[in-house]
């Protein structure tokens, strides 16, 4: 099946503070390639820190890559410019973390899930009324709520409010940015089985990021491991939990509660991004690393269709 969206060799440098005499660079993302096809969704995990927001916001073009491609519908994503962007951008939308934060405080939910139906479509009043009413049904919420404003509501609705608003234009592409972290556990479940549903009526792709690969594991196909900036593995999702091969992995699905059993030690400490390091990013922290692994960078190698890694001793482990 060919691929909607197509990302390779995708990196991000950032400057560093107080460098700007001779200047120094953060690389937040080094290298990444993957693809999403028509319907699918695909999960991208790590730790904070590891550069999955900043691989969100840049195929929706919210920041621009410091190198590498990105390929949405066969066309070059990153070429487009002014209103050809525009007009372009309803087909990818995205969900942010915080329901708190992405919502305008000042705004009345009519005008927030109104905003991109009049940006784009520029519709009358009353089949502009019509679309809102429709889209706050369909996530959940009581359309008579629509000119109450975003503290009235609670944290759950408030996602609730952002994913109307993002499938409002019927997009190709939804990148879903950690849109459940912020909200508790029981909320979590129903917007995770809004999500389902809505992936389901609409065949939509969907970018899924999260550190939690309990999450991940119910709503996505396939899945990416992503440390310090690079993917480390990128598999079926049932497969991966399956067969895990790289050992970061391994350190994450250890790392996830279960009952009857106590929680495994999580492989170390923040997932920091890269300043001028070779070799592979995971050895200083890697039970299975040799003296080679901290000189060259690891190559990508097949172990089954669609199941990569990043690892000298997968095929060992």
């Amino acid at each position: 099946m060919a691929a909607l969206l197509a990302v390779a060799d995708l990196a991000k440098d950032f400057p560093l503070p107080g460098s700007w005499l001779r200047p120094r660079h953060v690389r937040a993302v080094d290298g990444v390639t993957f693809a999403i096809a028509r319907g699918e969704t695909f999960g991208l995990v790590g730790e904070s820190g590891s550069g999955k927001s900043t691989i969100g916001r840049m195929v929706a073009r919210l920041i621009e890559p410091s190198a590498g491609t990105i390929q949405f519908d066969g066309g070059d994503w990153l070429a487009l410019r002014g209103a050809t962007l525009r007009a372009a951008r309803r087909r990818i939308q995205i969900v942010f973390q915080s329901p708190y934060a992405s919502l305008d405080p000042r705004w009345r939910v009519s005008d927030i899930i109104g905003e991109p139906l009049r940006t784009h479509l520029d519709l009358a009043a009353a089949p502009l009324h019509a679309r809102v009413t429709e889209l706050m049904a369909a996530v959940g919420l009581d359309p008579a709520m629509a000119q109450r404003y975003p503290h009235q509501f609670s944290g759950g609705q408030r996602q609730r409010i952002a994913i109307a608003r993002a499938i409002a234009l019927e997009p190709s592409l939804l990148i879903a940015d950690e849109p459940v972290s912020a909200l508790d556990v029981s909320i979590q479940a129903q917007i995770l089985a809004l999500l389902r549903t809505i992936h389901a009526r609409s065949e939509l792709a969907m970018l899924f990021i999260s550190h939690d690969l309990s999450v991940v594991s119910h709503l996505c196909d396939r899945v990416g491991v992503l440390y310090r900036g690079r993917l480390v593995e990128q598999a079926p999702t049932r497969r991966l939990f399956a067969n895990p091969a790289h050992p970061y992995t391994r350190a994450l699905l250890a790392a996830i509660p279960r009952a009857g059993r106590s929680r495994a030690a999580s492989a170390g400490g923040l997932a920091l991004p890269r300043i001028g390091e070779s070799g592979c990013a995971f050895a200083p922290r890697c039970p299975h690393a040799r003296p080679a692994c901290a000189e060259a960078a690891p190559p990508e190698m097949v172990l089954a269709p669609g199941h990569r890694v990043a690892c000298f001793r997968a095929g060992e482990i």
